[in-house]
């Protein structure tokens, strides 16, 4: 995907307060919960990093917890709103040189390692500015390839919105979308969708037990 494209910028959103899951009583940050040796996020670096020429994080909280991770953080732009389309926001701000970013959701571990060229396939077919990610059906808005000259038009966007909806801004200037399928556990008659993210302690549980039938 990257010799195919060009410059490709990797952001990996890590949004949200992580309420769900200690409201389960984990406590922390549900992106440094550990699945087997490492932690969600590493997870998704992982998969992320080789998919890009340049990774980094959008945090909307103290980034020091991301540091020791050895990624380029870009903190939240201040805004009225807040949310994953903020996320998007501070992370085309971010690579102003790269013409695309490739978004992925950082409590999604999971996710395709075609995913970037997946999407980019899309493009160079569409000629889409916007091309996310879907399966089931069920379009997957974080998991996205933006061109970044759409930084302008997504600040004037969000100047006159009541909510910061990723699905609403991309609806609004138009996306193709890519379907992905279900993935087959190894040796098993049994399925998972490859965007499962990880919000409550099940969540986390079900991603353990994931993890290990992938070995």
């Amino acid at each position: 995907m990257k010799e195919a494209s060009g410059q490709v910028a990797g952001a990996i959103i890590a949004g949200g307060i992580s309420s769900r899951m200690q409201e389960g009583g984990i406590l922390g940050d549900k992106f440094f919960q550990r699945i087997g040796s490492d932690t969600i996020i590493e997870h998704v670096a992982r998969r992320l990093s080789p998919q890009v020429d340049l990774l980094f994080i959008n945090a909307n909280c103290d980034p020091s917890p991301f540091e020791p991770l050895g990624y380029p953080i870009a903190t939240d732009v201040k805004a009225d709103h807040g949310g994953p389309l903020i996320g998007l926001l501070s992370a085309l701000r971010f690579i102003p040189t790269f013409p695309l970013l490739l978004s992925a959701a950082a409590d999604s571990p999971f996710f395709p390692q075609d995913l970037g060229r997946q999407l980019y396939e899309r493009r160079r077919k569409t000629g889409a500015r916007i091309v996310l990610a879907s399966s089931r059906d069920r379009i997957h808005p974080v998991f996205g390839l933006w061109e970044t000259t759409l930084v302008s038009m997504l600040e004037t966007w969000l100047a006159d919105a009541k909510k910061a909806s990723v699905l609403a801004f991309a609806t609004d200037i138009g996306f193709e979308t890519v379907e992905f399928p279900l993935v087959t556990l190894p040796g098993r008659n049994e399925t998972y969708d490859p965007f499962f993210n990880i919000n409550r302690p099940d969540d986390l549980a079900e991603a353990r037990r994931l993890n290990e039938a992938l070995k």
